[in-house]
């Protein structure tokens, strides 16, 4: 293995997903913590994937360079089928069987903005509630899908202009964003300072590669801050802005952990590496397999390690049968449709 500062593929990082499935774990223990009593530091695990999001698109683009169309379209198929299949769950289950479902209030237009990632507040909301989908976990994707049409806008710039372009944009939003007063769930979603996450991700990317803090020490320093900050934080009330509570402590374990892989060998545990290839499905459909055990179990301590249990199963079996099957068959048409593909300059000849 390398260690100096070149790109190379994602696929090597196996701390990536050791980290995806941390993250996943640790959303599943904040919705199964026991009745008054939340693990509320288990919330980082979102913003664990929000700054693994930004390392991966740098990363990734630098390694395959291509164009803003493919890369969007590589975006939609990992994200979208899987989305929509456990939304739509959802919503047929709301419109057959109300009873089972009296928490989820939905309109046509309230769906229709889940579907196409647009923020909205449930009907009858008013300007405080939370902002968030049909699928309440989908929220996140709100944020992912505007950075990546943020992101395969800087794609169309040449390489020297994009970090800066990017930044500029996502730090000015939230910039302006601290100037609204409103209530509009867009601008108020789309100008977070969980936007910098994303950032934050990218930057990391660049150090990575341009061999800054590519140390041993530097690494385990790194994840002890974070490990640090995190429980600090959490246990007091100095701050409450999340960027900064889980954040920070989210950037510098990931920026640690990637430096531990990239300066020495780590542990291979393919039980902790399932977990992580399954994360999204698992992050998707915990709230499903929490939500039926509670029908059968309190939320007492035994809920949460039966909970946890049953929803890394439900992920994984998701994970298998569902998310899998439907990415594949997602990028066989891709394929099959840049096959189909005319060359460019015939295309060009026959719009003449």
């Amino acid at each position: 293995m390398q260690h100096s500062g070149s790109t190379r593929l994602t696929s090597t990082y196996v701390s990536i997903q050791y980290l995806r499935a941390i993250a996943a774990l640790g959303v599943v223990a904040v919705h199964a913590s026991p009745t008054g009593y939340t693990l509320a530091i288990g919330n980082a695990g979102v913003d664990i994937f929000f700054v693994l999001s930004g390392f991966l698109m740098w990363t990734i683009t630098e390694a395959r360079p291509q164009s803003p169309l493919v890369f969007f379209k590589h975006r939609l198929i990992r994200i979208v089928p899987m989305y929509w299949f456990v939304t739509s769950l959802l919503v047929v289950g709301a419109l057959a069987v109300p009873s089972a479902f009296p928490k989820l209030k939905f309109d046509f237009s309230y769906a229709l903005g889940s579907y196409l990632f647009v923020p909205m507040r449930p009907p009858g909301s008013g300007g405080a509630d939370p902002i968030w989908p049909v699928l309440v976990q989908g929220w996140t994707l709100n944020y992912e899908m505007l950075f990546y049409v943020v992101f395969a806008c800087c794609l169309l710039l040449k390489r020297q202009a994009r970090l800066l372009t990017l930044g500029t944009v996502l730090v000015g939003a939230v910039i302006g964003g601290l100037f609204y007063r409103g209530t509009d769930a867009i601008l108020l979603s789309w100008s977070d300072s969980l936007m910098l996450e994303f950032f934050a991700g990218v930057l990391i990317a660049v150090s990575v590669q341009r061999g800054m803090l590519l140390s041993r020490s530097a690494g385990w320093s790194l994840v002890a801050a974070s490990l640090i900050l995190l429980v600090a934080l959490n246990v007091t009330d100095w701050v409450t802005l999340r960027l900064l509570v889980w954040g920070v402590p989210a950037a510098l374990l990931v920026w640690g952990a990637i430096i531990l892989e990239r300066t020495g060998p780590i542990p291979q545990w393919p039980w902790l590496r399932a977990i992580g290839d399954s994360s999204y499905s698992l992050y998707l459909t915990h709230g499903l397999a929490l939500s039926v055990l509670g029908k059968v179990m309190s939320h007492t301590w035994p809920f949460l390690f039966i909970g946890m249990v049953a929803a890394t199963i439900t992920g994984l079996a998701f994970f298998h049968l569902v998310e899998r099957p439907m990415i594949s068959i997602a990028q066989r048409l891709m394929h099959r449709e840049r096959k189909a593909a005319p060359p460019a300059n015939d295309a060009l000849r026959r719009t003449a």
